[in-house]
């Protein structure tokens, strides 16, 4: 079951959502800030290989930067000619979705 995620005045527009359960919460550093990672809801586009765009938030900074993340889910990923296509596709929408963020 997917939890229900919402977002708050402060999410970038391309934000999925953020609840207590999962890595886009409020979390304390040890230097008493608080910090929380918007990240876009893209699914994984080939094996365990995964593209979305991603910003960390800091108490009191306001918007932050996002950068288009590439993830493995295992270190190295070996991909098919296919696969690597899907992801350099994804790549592609991620680039656009961060170039109309930061217009």
């Amino acid at each position: 079951m997917t939890p229900n995620r919402t977002t708050d005045a402060a999410c970038p527009a391309w934000c999925a959502g953020h609840d207590d359960e999962l890595d886009q919460a409020w979390e304390d550093l040890p230097d008493g800030t608080m910090i929380r990672l918007h990240s876009s809801e893209y699914p994984e586009v080939a094996g365990q290989v995964g593209v979305n765009l991603r910003a960390e938030e800091l108490t009191g900074s306001g918007s932050p930067a996002p950068v288009v993340s590439l993830f493995f889910a295992d270190g190295e990923q070996t991909l098919t000619a296919e696969e690597a296509r899907r992801v350099a596709a994804s790549l592609l929408l991620a680039a656009d979705a961060l170039d109309e963020a930061q217009r």
